[in-house]
């Protein structure tokens, strides 16, 4: 794993896998931490790819090289679980934030890890009025596909 992007996308789903994948095959650089049975995927798309063992995630993250950004797709884990010990270490981080119900991105110790530990937050689809009070600079995002679908 390369200390440049790390894209986290652990997410049970696939779109956090192909959103990711479409990111860094289009940045043509970084890695993507995903489920084990993604690996294919990147692979054909030549993106670099690790997953962490299914047991002991915490302390695997806790003994990762921090990178230079972190990319947190999830949905909603990765804000305060796991990935914790990583992202205290991370100099910039990212959060690629869907809509879920409006009080879980208000709900106090998620609130606070948005508003101190991401310097950015990427949605993907509009976000509820509410959600403009918090205290951390937002961006939409537009539709992102893998270079290999851009012209279909």
């Amino acid at each position: 794993m390369s200390a440049g992007i790390l894209y986290y996308a652990r997410g049970g789903g696939h779109g956090h896998v192909l959103r990711g994948l479409a990111v860094l095959s289009r940045l043509g650089r970084g890695t993507l931490l995903g489920p084990l049975a993604h690996a294919p995927w990147a692979a054909a798309l030549g993106v670099a790819y690790v997953s962490p063992p299914a047991a002991g995630a915490r302390e695997w993250f806790a003994g990762c090289p921090a990178p230079a950004l972190l990319v947190v797709d999830v949905f909603p884990r990765g804000v305060v679980g796991e990935l914790t010990p990583l992202l205290e270490r991370a100099p910039a981080a990212w959060l690629v934030a869907r809509r879920v119900r409006e009080d879980y991105y208000l709900h106090a110790p998620v609130r606070a890890a948005l508003e101190s530990r991401y310097e950015r937050v990427l949605w993907c689809e509009t976000p509820p009025p509410v959600l403009a009070g918090l205290a951390v600079p937002a961006t939409p995002l537009p539709l992102v596909l893998p270079r290999e679908y851009a012209s279909v």
